[in-house]
C-alpha cells in the first residue's frame, strides 16, 4: 500500500461514515410507528439526528430490498424502486439476500466496518461509525470499533435498540431516527 501525506485538517475532521441495517429500519418505523417510507425524508432525518458529528463522507444501506414492503413473495420491481431512490440520494445499496446459507446483513456490515476501520487506521485518519441498527448482534462491532480507538454512534428507534448494544455504546453515542420521522 502506498504511503499518504495527510494535511493536518484531513487528521483532524473524522471521516463520518454511516452503515445501516435498513431492512430493519425500514420495517420497524413502517409496522411499529406508521411511517410511510419516503426516501429523501429518510435521508434528512439522517441528517438531524448526527448534525453535530461533522460532514457525512459515506452511507451504506443494506437490505433484501425485495422484501421490503407489501405481502407475499419478494417483488423485483418493488425493490429496484428502493434501491434506486437511495441511490440517487448518493447512498451506497447492498443487497443481501435473507436466505438459508447465505451470508446475513449484521456480518456484512460487520465486516465492511471492520475493513474500514483498518483502513482509518493504517492511513491514520479519525472515523466516526454511525451504525444504524438496533439488535444486539453488533456489540462485537461496537467493542471493535472502540479497540480500533475510534468512535461509535448507534442510530435506531427509540424503544428498539437492544440494552446490551445501549450499554456498549454507552448512552451519549445513541440518537433516534423516530422525532424525525414520525
Amino acid at each position: 500500500m502506498r504511503d499518504v501525506k495527510l494535511s493536518s485538517n484531513q487528521k483532524r475532521t473524522p471521516k463520518v461514515d454511516i452503515r445501516l441495517d435498513y431492512e430493519n429500519l425500514h420495517i420497524t418505523l413502517n409496522r411499529h410507528r406508521g411511517w410511510r417510507p419516503h426516501a429523501p425524508q429518510f435521508y434528512e432525518a439522517i441528517e438531524k439526528a448526527i448534525a453535530d458529528l461533522g460532514p457525512i463522507t459515506d452511507t451504506t444501506a443494506y437490505a433484501d430490498w425485495y422484501r421490503l414492503e407489501g405481502p407475499g413473495k419478494p417483488d423485483l420491481a418493488r425493490g429496484l424502486k428502493w434501491q434506486l431512490a437511495y441511490t440517487r440520494l448518493g447512498f451506497q445499496t447492498r443487497l443481501l439476500l435473507n436466505e438459508p446459507g447465505l451470508k446475513d446483513v449484521d456480518t456484512q456490515i460487520d465486516e465492511d466496518i471492520n475493513e474500514q476501520l483498518r483502513l482509518a487506521t493504517l492511513a491514520r485518519l479519525r472515523m466516526i461509525v454511525v451504525l444504524g441498527a438496533s439488535d444486539g448482534d453488533y456489540v462485537r462491532t461496537v467493542r471493535r470499533t472502540y479497540n480500533y480507538g475510534q468512535r461509535i454512534v448507534v442510530l435506531g428507534i427509540e424503544g428498539n435498540i437492544s440494552r446490551d448494544l445501549i450499554r456498549e455504546a454507552g448512552t451519549r453515542n445513541i440518537r433516534y431516527l423516530d422525532p424525525y420521522l414520525c
